[in-house]
């Protein structure tokens, strides 16, 4: 497991927030094998998710906030105009995926991105800038 730690108080602390993000139990190892391979990188102002897709097309793919939830699906039919054929045996080509990641407070769902390019999609999470830490005098009665 993955965990970054943060000294500096001027920051939010993200000492668990791959660990929130990348929720483990959603990826075991009995996994089903048509999931595809995810990679998720942090970077110094937001967390970077790739997912291995090839041979699909960014329209079949979602990219969803539902609450704390970052859900990635996607669903695919291959589709094919063969006419006039006598078929013995035919297999349709249809897969499907959903991944689902936890988006702390820490991050800004509302400033999530997306691109799919050659085979790869990759969602861009960015984290919340640091709000600066006013400091209060109290005056002592």
């Amino acid at each position: 497991m993955l965990t970054t730690r943060f000294h500096n108080t001027s920051i939010p602390n993200f000492s668990n927030l791959f660990d929130e993000l990348f929720n483990p139990e959603l990826v075991s190892k009995n996994a089903h094998s048509n999931r595809p391979a995810v990679n998720v990188i942090e970077q110094a102002d937001q967390f970077l998710i790739e997912v291995a897709a090839p041979g699909l097309e960014k329209e079949d793919f979602k990219v969803e906030l539902e609450g704390q939830k970052l859900i990635i699906s996607c669903q695919n039919e291959e589709k094919k105009n063969e006419e006039n054929l006598n078929y013995r045996r035919k297999e349709f080509s249809f897969s499907s995926f959903r991944r689902t990641f936890n988006i702390t407070n820490a991050l800004d769902g509302g400033k999530i991105s997306a691109k799919y390019d050659q085979g790869i999609l990759t969602v861009s999470v960015p984290k919340k800038e640091a709000e600066a830490q006013s400091v209060q005098t109290i005056k002592i009665s």
